[in-house]
């Protein structure tokens, strides 16, 4: 009995009542702190930063090309255009329109040249089917095996 009596004893005070308010005013700060309480490590997302999220430079890259392919598209425009007009002339003679066609000034010689490579090719083509191997593949497999063998013969 003594023991249970020891244990629930509290420190003596002069007023209950006063203490239990101070106890109760200190669990009210108690619990105001702790709902005030901030983690000391932010686990939040990082700042993202204006600059970065808009992505000028590649915006800029992007619109740049498509400024060039524009450009370039109205260039060929303007040449399919002046093609168009060239050969849809008419032909006063008999009212038919003119296809004009291009010739090449050094067809004749380029023709020349294409056949002589193409003999120059046949004559080379010849000359490597009718030579004899330089390397016999028989001597060589005869070799491999004698190699077989001296290897069987460590082991």
């Amino acid at each position: 009995q003594s023991c249970d009596s020891n244990m629930h004893r509290s420190i003596p005070v002069s007023s209950r009542i006063l203490d239990r308010k101070w106890k109760d005013r200190e669990k009210e700060i108690h619990e105001k702190k702790l709902r005030r309480i901030r983690p000391s490590i932010d686990s939040g997302c990082p700042r993202s930063f204006r600059q970065i999220r808009s992505k000028a430079k590649k915006e800029q890259i992007i619109e740049d090309r498509y400024t060039e392919i524009e450009r370039e598209n109205r260039i060929l425009l303007e040449k399919m255009s002046h093609i168009m007009s060239q050969k849809n002339k008419l032909n006063p003679v008999n009212n038919e329109y003119q296809v004009y066609s291009k010739r090449s000034l050094n067809r004749e010689m380029r023709k020349r040249e294409l056949v002589k490579i193409t003999l120059e090719n046949q004559a080379l083509l010849k000359r490597l089917q009718d030579r004899r191997p330089t390397y016999d593949h028989t001597l060589w497999e005869k070799d491999r095996a004698e190699a077989e063998k001296r290897v069987r013969n460590l082991c």
